[in-house]
């Protein structure tokens, strides 16, 4: 399995075991935050072999998208964590009538807003009713 790039302990141990110089370091999270690349073997500004080893050892993004469940109300998007864990966000559709004189949900629906829901866990002591997040 590979190790997040971001578990600072553990990668630091990895590089000091393979003799990466710290200021490599300070390349690569450039090439992340300022040059918005995810991939080691883009990085073009480190040596061929370094990418390798990079992207044979760490990844950048430690999940994988699960599913996308769209609803007439919301919108869920699962990411699958290396555990198998499953975290979500979850964007939901706030609508209101459009002729304020008639009973809510009858006549015309117009979005009124958006709420998003971005999950940083597996769980969630919230528990919104909408959400299998909070029932982890």
């Amino acid at each position: 399995m590979k190790i997040p790039f971001f578990d600072l302990k553990a990668r630091q141990q990895r590089l000091d075991a393979n003799g990466v110089k710290a200021f490599r370091i300070k390349q690569i999270e450039h090439e992340i935050f300022q040059n918005s690349i995810i991939d080691f073997h883009e990085m073009s500004a480190l040596p061929k072999d370094l990418r390798t080893q990079l992207d044979e050892t760490f990844c950048i993004i430690p999940f994988e998208l699960d599913g996308i469940y769209e609803g007439k109300e919301s919108l869920k998007v699962g990411f699958r964590m290396p555990d198998d864990t499953i975290i979500e966000s979850v964007l939901m559709f706030h609508y209101h009538n459009e002729d304020k004189s008639k009973p809510k949900g009858k006549g015309k629906q117009v979005l009124n807003r958006l709420t998003l829901c971005i999950s940083t866990q597996v769980g969630c002591p919230v528990g919104c009713i909408f959400c299998v997040t909070g029932k982890l």
